[in-house]
């Protein structure tokens, strides 16, 4: 069988977790069943995370401040 080396590497549920830093594999369970957090892919019983995805997931909760630092400096002055 050849492996395609195009082909995105899949992480694991613990993987990918541990990708993301800061959640864990429960965390990452309990999104699946509420149908929210990173897209993720089911081979048969196997749940595996595109790390595209995961980056994709990461980049739709990014926050954006409303003043920068140097804003808020002037403004506390």
């Amino acid at each position: 069988m050849a492996v395609n080396l195009h082909e995105p590497r899949r992480l694991s549920e613990r993987e990918a977790a541990a990708y993301l830093g800061v959640v864990t594999v429960r965390t990452m369970q309990d999104w699946r069943t509420k149908g929210v957090g990173p897209a993720y892919s089911k081979l048969g019983r196997r749940v595996c995370y595109a790390i595209e995805d995961l980056d994709a997931f990461v980049a739709l909760t990014r926050v954006e401040p409303k003043a920068t630092a140097a804003q808020v400096a002037v403004a506390e002055g």
